[in-house]
């Protein structure tokens, strides 16, 4: 029996999606929004005078362990612990790109309760995932 061009090509599709999959299975994924704690501003304000935190999107991220490797240097981590550095994110100084938002979603620790905690932003990284037809969600 002779399969048509068509079904072919969804057959190798297949094969191919599954590779990703795995691929995809086999690599660090920030945490998703359901599995980070919900913080209030005061708390997280509390809790960024003993650690490294900035809130970016709505999300609050540990950024202790990037002081020496910020490419704009250590200062404009730190001066921006505690407070909302959402606008320096995105555009104040510096245009981040997708390796920047990609690790820095690998940093989640928490989500601003508030108007930010609804704010959603989705890393490059994540705008293409392969799932499981029953996975998909609209």
């Amino acid at each position: 029996q002779t399969f048509s061009d068509n079904e072919v090509e969804k057959g190798e599709l297949t094969v191919q999606l599954r590779r990703l999959r795995q691929k995809q299975e086999a690599l660090s994924w920030p945490s998703e929004k359901p599995d980070l704690p919900v913080i209030t501003w005061e708390d997280y304000q509390r809790q960024a005078e003993s650690r490294a935190l900035i809130c970016i999107a709505g999300y609050i991220h540990d950024v202790g362990d990037f002081f020496d490797k910020h490419p704009g240097g250590a200062y404009l981590l730190k001066k921006n612990i505690g407070k909302d550095a959402t606008p320096a994110f995105f555009g104040g100084l510096y245009d981040h790109g997708n390796s920047a938002h990609n690790l820095l979603a690998m940093k989640r620790v928490g989500i601003l309760l508030g108007p930010g905690s609804e704010e959603q932003v989705v890393p490059p990284s994540q705008h293409l995932r392969v799932t499981r037809y029953n996975e998909h969600t609209i």
